[in-house]
């Protein structure tokens, strides 16, 4: 059912077609987003993050878990596909955990004219404002915020934003952390 929701969204996205989304269209691509990554995680059991909680949230509440940020973006590069990672990180501070336990991961598709990028966490404390995120021109759809200049508490205009290029995504992963 969440798939024909988002199909004609995702469609749009990665055609770069001339849309607005709403807020109803971002969060039906907020779900499709944390499922997707939760599905594809047990491709490879052993880049298995996603703590047990936030699996048991979404299903049993069809919400996305809370500690979860995602990011969506215009994309013309050469990467194609689906990359998960975790780390061991405390106060911003990679590698590092208290129980050598990774405690956050990130997932980033590469959806011909999108990328989607996702950091989701099991330890209070861990995140910061990710400020380079903004300045690499990806777009904020969860959490929404509120009562800020942000485009991502009103609907998005898909060809306001500015493209993301390989360069771009270069320094989004230098410069995580």
């Amino acid at each position: 059912m969440l798939q024909k929701a988002t199909k004609s969204i995702l469609s749009s996205l990665i055609l770069d077609e001339d849309i607005t989304l709403q807020t109803d269209d971002i969060l039906k691509l907020t779900k499709w987003i944390v499922m997707t990554i939760m599905v594809a995680e047990y491709d490879d059991i052993k880049a298995k993050k996603i703590p047990i909680s936030d699996l048991r949230e979404f299903r049993e509440n069809h919400q996305t878990p809370a500690r979860w940020k995602i990011w969506i973006g215009r994309y013309n590069g050469s990467r194609l596909g689906f990359h998960h990672n975790g780390f061991r990180v405390r106060n911003g501070c990679v590698p590092y955990s208290i129980n050598n336990i990774d405690n956050l991961q990130t997932s980033t598709f590469f959806l011909s004219g999108l990328i989607i990028f996702v950091m989701s966490t099991n330890s209070i404390g861990v995140y910061r404002e990710y400020n380079n995120i903004g300045t690499i021109k990806l777009a904020r759809i969860y959490p929404m915020l509120k009562n800020s200049d942000s485009i991502t508490d009103k609907p998005i205009p898909w060809q306001s934003l500015k493209v993301v290029d390989d360069t771009d995504v270069e320094h989004l992963i230098a410069n995580i952390f």
